[in-house]
Parts: structure tokens; sequence; C-alpha cells
């Protein structure tokens, strides 16, 4: 008797061992997502779920612009390669911003896009692209979501893995080369057989006040936090300058290409192609 009611016991305990240990595993895989998910002000939750609206209507429809990469969790964003390979490096509050500012207009350019495809309204863009200055104005603010983003704000390749596997990738090699090398033989004979006897005629960009020559000094050149070059509009002209260049453009030159060696042309014998019609030509 007592030892069924030792095992009755024992028994009680090991499940009770059991559940705890499963519901401390359940709380400590659910408190990062808890963690990672700061309570938002419930006007730019509203904007949040009309954009996943929005993207979700435009992915139904076939409308949305493949330009640059969702990231996902923020659909007010989007990335492409360059900025994706800057979100582990960014090193201050500035820099973040700007970062997610850039994301920002990534994404208004891409609805705009959106909203040429479908058809919809100037108003409910704006209204769009509101939303998501609001949104990333937050993201901004908040650590939690900085980190959700660094993690999340990644591109993905567009290799296929089968063909990787496959070494079909190193195959396309031997044709790119071919053509590469067929290409650059045309070139090079076109060059070697020098200018046409074709008429021609010459333009050449006339050289506007300042550097003649083009000379730029890029380590002066302004940049902004993200470290993209932004030259003044004088060192855009400069560059301008640098890369112009003569051109040589061929003059159309009129040719008789209406070869008929059995039949009469409409020229034959000095014939006056509107002579037959001439009475009806005031």
């Amino acid at each position: 008797m007592q030892r069924n009611v030792f095992n009755h016991e024992a028994s009680r305990a090991i499940v009770t061992v059991c559940v705890a240990g499963a519901l401390v595993l359940a709380a400590g895989c659910t408190a990062p997502a808890m963690r990672d998910a700061p309570a938002m002000p419930e006007a730019l939750a509203s904007c949040h779920a009309r954009l996943v609206d929005a993207d979700r209507r435009h992915a139904s429809a076939g409308t949305t612009d493949a330009q640059s990469t969702r990231v996902p969790g923020f659909p007010h964003l989007r990335t492409n390669r360059f900025l994706a390979s800057l979100r582990k490096d960014l090193t201050g509050p500035e820099h973040v911003r700007a970062w997610i500012e850039a994301m920002r207009k990534l994404d208004a350019e891409a609805r705009g896009i959106e909203a040429l495809n479908a058809g919809g309204s100037a108003q409910e863009l704006t209204e769009r692209l509101d939303c998501a200055t609001r949104l990333a104005a937050f993201d901004s603010t908040q650590p939690d979501r900085v980190q959700r983003l660094r993690d999340s704000a990644g591109v993905a390749d567009n290799y296929r893995g089968a063909w990787r596997v496959l070494g079909l990738y190193p195959l396309t090699r031997i044709a790119v080369r071919s053509g590469a090398d067929r290409l650059r033989n045309e070139v090079t004979a076109a060059f070697a057989r020098g200018p046409a006897a074709t008429p021609a005629r010459r333009y050449r960009p006339a050289v506007t006040a300042g550097d003649a020559h083009g000379h730029v000094n890029f380590a002066a050149v302004a940049r902004d936090p993200l470290g993209r070059p932004r030259p003044e509009p004088a060192v855009l002209d400069a560059l301008r300058q640098a890369a112009r260049e003569t051109l040589a453009v061929k003059l159309a030159a009129a040719r008789h290409l209406d070869f008929q060696i059995v039949r009469q042309r409409v020229d034959d014998r000095n014939a006056d192609a509107v002579q037959a019609a001439g009475g009806l030509v005031d």
C-alpha cells in the first residue's frame, strides 16, 4: 500500500517538473519576440496596418515594384545591396537615421511606381508616404526596432541552390568569355580599318566656364553620413567636362537600291511619275 502511494506521488512530481520545464521553455522562446516588439502608438499601428494591406493588394494584383527589396516587419522601408551592406557598420545615431531615411526613400520611389501600375489616386499615395515617414521617424528612436532592422534588412542572392550544387554557374563562364572575345575582336578590327569613306560630321561639346580640363579633387567632395558622394553643381559640371569627347557621326547617304533586272522601273525612259496625275493637281 505504501509502495503504491509512493509511486503515485513520484508520478505527480515527475509530471509537475515536466510541465514546469515546458512552461519555462515556452517563456524563453516567446520572451525575445515580446521584447523585440515595443508598444507602438495607435496612430502608427494604424499606419502600419494600412501599408501592409496596400502591399497585400499590390501583390494580389501583380503591380508590386520589384526594384528594391522589402524589409520583413517594416512595410515602410525597402533596401538594396548597398544599404544592406551597411547595416553592421552603423556607428552612431546620425548614421542610423540616414540609413533608415535612405530605405524610406527607396520605399517612396517604389510606391510611386506601384501607384502608377495600379492606377491609384494621388491622395492615397500621399497618405501612404506620410505614414511611411512617421513610421521611419519612430524607428529611429527605438533601439529595439533598430536592432530588428539590422537583423532583417538583408538582400538574398539570386543564385539557385540546385544550379550551384550541379555546378552549372561555372559553365556559363565559357559562353560569356566567348561572347566577350568575339565583341573585342569585332571592335578591334573596326578600329584597325580606320575611318570609312562615308561623309561624317564631327560634334564637339562646347567648353563652359570653369576648369576646362575637368580636374576634380575627389577628396574634397562632400559626402552624406553613409559615405555617399554629394558633389556640388560645379563639381558635376567639371566631371561632365572631363568626359566630353568629339563624336564623328556618319551622314546618311541616299542610295538607289531598287535593283530590277528585267522589269522597268518608275523612271524608265525619263518617265515623270506625276505626269499622269498632272491634271488633278492644282
